[in-house]
């Protein structure tokens, strides 16, 4: 049998494309170089190799989800896959996934391929609407599963534009039974023959409601509902079992086990319905129950119909792009291939022993673009999928790529990685994306492994628990399993039966030294002191625990052996910590909170930080402290949006986990509250409330966390200010709010001052009637910073 395929290339193997691009940092599409970064590589399953990468076009970020099947590998299988086994289903990637996962047939990833019937397809124009109606659903032209059509290839579906070559235009995806691939434009050839006559076969389970006036169609299992025929008017039906299995070009011998005019019958594996009208009617009325009959479902080359492949698996795309490595017109000839377009690609090269399969997320690519890219790691012919929110690539059961919807979209049907090796779960290899360690002395490392077994099937993917060794000079373990290094030298990971070694390499570096110049601590936070080193530009962690560390007053805060800091009582002091006689130092502060939570103001005392600013729109603006609290009145004059502003700048005490604002909104129509907080050497952030309940009074809590991260080193924290927008719809004016308590919250644990005494700053705090108060210079002042009298 000829190929289709018939000339030669050597192809490069898509390691060493994605090695060659890590190198250089550009790729090569179409003759023009553009960045590129290859974020992870690795092999995913026997002969399966999966690529997450980035390439920047014309200053914009396109993302690309790559798996390569070398099909000359045993144990894998590439299939297609119908979702939910019946024509006009969809089903999600995870879904089809989960459904065919099984022992020694392992998915390991796939992709959606045909385009298929929705409703606007059918009602485009009346010609549409009598070929397609009833087609819900279905996929667009031509697709198989283990030798079983599902779907007759179309003769019309996407073709009739000014083509060079119009027979090159729709592009077919097909695996044969020695697991080849071919990639080219086919036709439709079938027919049924009995007693010599011949009657060709239009459709393959598409269920229209518009039929011909003379076609024999034929049905099997997969067609789209459980009564599977559809219902006979004016016509005639044979049921037919096989004599033998389902194949594609090559001859079925079949014997009819009934013939009827009713239609409707439910089909199992192994059998087939013919139903006729008009010349396919004559031609059933000869049939009688117990006849053999004759099926050929015949798929050809569009140009050469002795190209007969032997067809297990197919899927259609709506574009043949690529043929023997030259691109095609058909990624320029029509809007929707050449323009950024999230899209799915499959490919292969000139022998078809390997199988890629592409997908370009959000904001997608150029056909053309993507073509170049697979033509970087072999591939010579290539097929346009169904793109947008279908574009879409699953491994291991996740949907890898970022959509357009908020969740992965159902598709009428995919292609499929199998592993088809037996199960083994004893580790036989280990790889890992740390190809070589450069660190300096007492920095860390613990690389990621990957675990194959023997036949090179994915057991544990990004997996930590594995053993390391490495001799005394070259470094040593942690018992949390990380490698210090002090030398040159290997690492050697060990797990089960497979071992890898990684080389090492100790770079000169910089003294050690503490990460941040001082923090804020309490008895509820434990630090652990953050040393680093810099090799030629890069920063890297030193091992805490390979220091020396003193704590000058060990009365403010203590420090473990691993330098971890825990404050003991309120005051400042210095840490020290030393490395190879290199010293460095970090001024620590210990602020516990006597009460939890903390007043920090009742607006009963007047002071500058509580005066507020409005727009023109309000005025006899005023803010009276009282021992309710803070009354705000003002007089509204009719406005956009008035403002008032509280500007302050308060350095809040100790680390709180939240800040609360308590108020009471009277007859003031609120439509936001704001807070600013501003965290130690960042950014001021805001968070505002806008949702209030029925009652007067209305709580505000700021989440420390959530709005400015965990790092103790966003304390200690300033407030600095409140933001009150006012409904600009109300009626002119007076109106009134009361600003009842701005309290600190720490956690959940009550806390308490264990002791308070003199610091090197000439500052000490004290309690009185439940509020803390800071005596300075022998004149006591409150937490706001002003005066006690």
């Amino acid at each position: 049998m000829k190929t289709l395929h018939a000339s030669a290339l050597v192809f490069t193997f898509l390691v060493a494309s994605v090695a060659a691009i890590a190198q250089s940092g550009t790729i090569d599409i179409n003759g023009n170089k553009y960045a590129v970064d290859t974020l992870e590589h690795y092999m995913v399953g026997p002969g399966v190799d999966y690529t997450r990468f980035d390439v920047t076009i014309d200053n914009k970020l396109h993302q690309l989800y790559l798996l390569e099947t070398d099909l000359t590998n045993p144990y894998n299988s590439v299939e297609e896959h119908q979702s939910g086994n019946l024509m006009g289903k969809t089903e999600t990637l995870a879904s089809a996934h989960k459904s065919m996962n099984e022992e020694a047939h392992r998915t390991i990833g796939g992709v959606n391929c045909n385009f298929w019937v929705v409703s606007s397809n059918i009602t485009q124009s009346a010609e549409a609407t009598r070929v397609w109606s009833g087609l819900l659903g279905q996929p667009f032209s031509g697709t198989a599963h283990g030798g079983v059509l599902i779907g007759d290839p179309s003769e019309n579906w996407n073709r009739g534009r000014a083509d060079s070559n119009p027979n090159k235009e729709v592009g077919f995806v097909m695996i044969d039974g020695s697991k080849r691939v071919f990639i080219d434009d086919m036709r439709y050839v079938a027919y049924v023959e009995h007693n010599g006559e011949r009657h060709p076969l239009r459709d393959c389970n598409r269920t229209r409601e518009n039929p011909d006036e003379n076609e024999l169609v034929i049905f099997n299992h997969y067609t789209y509902s459980a009564t599977a025929s559809r219902s006979v008017s004016n016509g005639v039906e044979a049921v037919l079992q096989l004599q033998g299995d389902w194949a594609i070009n090559k001859d079925l011998v079949c014997n009819v086990t009934n013939v009827n005019t009713t239609g409707g019958t439910k089909i199992n594996e192994g059998y087939a319905i013919l139903q006729g009208r008009g010349t396919g009617k004559t031609f059933l009325e000869k049939v009688k129950q117990g006849d053999a009959l004759t099926v050929h479902l015949g798929v050809v080359n569009r140009t050469d119909s002795t190209l007969r492949p032997d067809i297990k698996e197919m899927v259609t795309g709506n574009c043949l792009v690529m043929e023997n490595g030259v691109l095609t017109n058909r990624n320029t000839n029509e809007g929707y291939n050449n323009q950024n377009y999230p899209r799915t690609m499959l490919a292969t090269n000139n022998e078809g022993n390997r199988f890629w399969m592409l997908v370009s997320a959000p904001p997608g690519n150029y056909t053309a673009e993507m073509c170049g890219i697979l033509k970087n790691c072999g591939a010579t012919y290539a097929v346009g999928m169904d793109g947008g929110g279908s574009a879409q690539m699953c491994l291991h059961g996740k949907v890898q790529n970022k959509t357009t919807e908020t969740n992965p979209r159902a598709v009428a049907n995919s292609i499929w990685v199998f592993s088809t090796a037996p199960e083994d779960s004893v580790a036989a290899s280990l790889s890992s994306s740390t190809k070589e360690i450069r660190l300096p002395r007492y920095c860390i490392a613990k690389p990621l492994f990957n675990v194959y077994n023997q036949y090179g099937a994915l057991l544990k993917h990004d997996f930590a628990d594995v053993t390391l060794s490495c001799t005394p000079e070259t470094g040593y373990i942690t018992e949390d399993g990380k490698f210090v290094c002090l030398g040159n030298g290997t690492l050697t990971a060990t797990y089960q039966n497979a071992t890898l070694n990684i080389p090492v390499v100790n770079v000169e570096s910089t003294s050690p030294s503490i990460v941040f110049d001082s923090v804020w601590i309490d008895q509820r936070h434990n630090y652990q002191v953050e040393t680093s080193t810099t090799s030629n530009g890069v920063t890297y962690p030193v091992l805490s625990s390979a220091m020396q560390w003193q704590v000058l007053d060990p009365d403010v805060c203590s420090s473990t052996a691993d330098g971890v800091i825990t404050g003991v009582s309120n005051g400042v002091t210095t840490v020290y910590g030393t490395l190879e006689g290199k010293t460095d130092s970090l001024v620590v502060t210990t602020e516990i909170a006597a009460t939890n939570p903390l007043l920090l103001t009742d607006f009963s005392e007047e002071n500058d930080m509580w005066k507020p600013t409005s727009t023109s729109s309000v005025s006899t603006l005023t803010f009276t402290p009282s021992s309710n609290g803070g009354l705000l009145r003002f007089q509204y004059k009719k406005s956009r949006a008035p403002i008032i502003n509280f500007t302050n700048n308060i350095l809040l005490y100790s680390l709180p986990s939240a800040v609360r604002i308590t108020f009471e909104k009277r007859n003031f129509p609120i439509t936001q509250l704001s807070m600013n907080l501003q965290p130690h050497n960042g950014k001021v952030q805001t968070y505002g409330m806008s949702s209030f309940n029925e009652g007067d009074e209305q709580v505000m809590e700021v989440d420390v966390e959530k709005l400015l991260g965990k790092s103790i080193s966003i304390y200690p924290l300033r407030l600095t200010g409140l933001r009150l927008q006012f409904d600009a719809s109300a009626d002119e004016g007076d109106y009134t709010l009361l600003l009842k308590k701005l309290e600190l919250v720490y956690g959940d644990e009550q806390t308490r001052l264990t002791d308070i005494k003199e610091s090197n700053t000439g500052i000490r705090k004290v309690m009185t009637n439940g509020q803390l108060l800071i005596i300075r210079n022998n004149k006591t002042y409150n937490l706001l910073g002003y005066e006690i009298r």
